[in-house]
């Protein structure tokens, strides 16, 4: 079994104005650790947002919308494995820069995966992100040919098995070469908040040029 890497949490929410109430679609939401952005990303029409795959850590939410002052929201804790949930409020015009706040809950997500790292990929003889998985995650297995060809994660179909690459979607399989690839993380069970209309398992890969590594 691979050994365990860096653990990584969820962060959710929605955003609303502090005097209406009313929520604020489409508004920029990113997340910062010491000055830096570590991912981006909109509210949808209901004004609210997520992040997945956050490393564990305390960070900053920084939100920007239309008619109202970016607002930085601090002492965003995130915890591996779990979910975090804020809320955040907007006022329109002059507003203090920075505010702590603390969730209004954490879930925790029993999520049943493996780890990949690039060092366990590259002692691997496989040649591409299907091979690696087969050979080092005992709840995958690769059947050719017919209906049931394609890689099979804890006994589901193939066609269960959703792949991801970089956070894209992908539609069938997905061939991504070993030499492209920085990690990899397998879902066999407890599937995470985002992923809640697969009914089989998950391939997440992400390439080395997404990670910044070269």
């Amino acid at each position: 079994m691979p050994a365990q890497a860096q653990q990584y949490g969820e962060v959710s929410g929605i955003i609303t104005d502090s005097l209406s109430g009313e929520t604020l679609p489409f508004a920029s939401v990113s997340i910062e650790r010491d000055g830096n952005i570590v991912e981006q990303t909109i509210s949808d029409e209901f004004g609210k947002y997520y992040f997945s795959r956050i490393p564990e850590g305390i960070y900053e939410l920084v939100v920007s919308y239309t008619g109202y002052q970016q607002r930085r929201f601090a002492n965003i804790k995130v915890n591996g494995r779990d979910m975090a949930l804020y809320s955040l409020t907007m006022l329109s015009g002059n507003d203090l820069p920075t505010v702590y706040i603390f969730p209004d809950i954490i879930l925790e997500t029993p999520i049943i995966g493996d780890e990949i790292d690039l060092a366990e990929i590259r002692q691997t003889g496989a040649r591409d992100a299907g091979q690696i998985v087969t050979q080092t995650v005992a709840q995958v297995y690769s059947a050719d040919g017919g209906e049931d060809g394609g890689i099979h994660i804890s006994g589901a179909r193939a066609d269960a098995t959703l792949y991801v690459v970089d956070g894209i979607r992908v539609i069938g399989s997905a061939y991504v070469p070993k030499s492209s690839i920085a990690s990899i993380t397998v879902y066999t069970g407890g599937i995470p908040a985002n992923y809640g209309d697969v009914t089989g398992g998950i391939i997440e890969i992400r390439t080395r040029g997404y990670a910044g590594i070269w």
